[in-house]
C-alpha cells in the first residue's frame, strides 16, 4: 500500500492536479483542521471537492482524526515548541483519537493533503509515519 503526502503551498492549480493525476492517486484526504480560509486558495474544502470531482473524477475526504488540535498547532506555529515536541504531542493526540483504527482500505493510494511545501516540517509527515508504523506494508511517498 502506498500512502502519499502533498502540500499545496507554492503550487499552481495546474501543477497540483497534474501531480495527483500522474501518481494515480485514488483520493485526497485533507488533514487540515482549517481548510476554508483565504490562504487555502484553490484548496478551500468545497472548491477542492468540486475540482477533484470535475477534473479528475476523484473523491475527497476531510479527516479531522489526523489534524492537530488548534492549541498544538498554535504552539508550533508561534515557535513555542520545536517540531520534535510538536510531533510527539501530535502522536499522543493520534493515540487518544485511535487514529490507527481508521479504515486502512480508505487510505490505499491516497494523498494526505496539507499546506506546507516541505513535508519535514509539516504534520502530514507525522500522520503518514504514524499510520505506516501501525499498519503493515505501507510505503510513504512525499510528492
Amino acid at each position: 500500500m502506498r500512502l502519499y503526502t502533498l502540500g499545496f503551498s507554492h503550487k499552481r492549480a495546474e501543477e497540483f492536479f497534474t501531480i495527483l493525476r500522474d501518481n494515480n492517486i485514488s483520493r485526497v484526504v485533507d488533514i487540515r483542521r482549517s481548510n476554508t480560509n483565504q490562504l487555502a486558495e484553490f484548496t478551500k474544502m468545497h472548491d477542492l471537492e468540486y475540482f477533484l470531482r470535475t477534473i479528475l473524477d476523484m473523491p475527497y475526504l476531510h479527516e479531522l482524526t489526523l489534524a492537530s488540535s488548534h492549541e498544538l498547532m498554535h504552539a508550533y506555529r508561534h515557535n513555542e515548541i520545536p517540531f520534535d515536541k510538536f510531533a510527539a504531542a501530535l502522536r499522543a493526540e493520534y493515540d487518544e483519537r485511535h487514529a490507527a483504527d481508521l479504515d486502512r482500505d480508505t487510505f490505499s493510494d491516497v494523498v494526505l493533503l496539507c499546506s506546507e511545501a516541505d513535508p519535514s516540517t509539516c504534520h502530514r509527515i507525522v500522520a503518514a509515519n504514524y499510520l505506516a508504523e501501525h499498519w503493515d506494508n505501507v510505503e510513504v511517498i512525499h510528492l
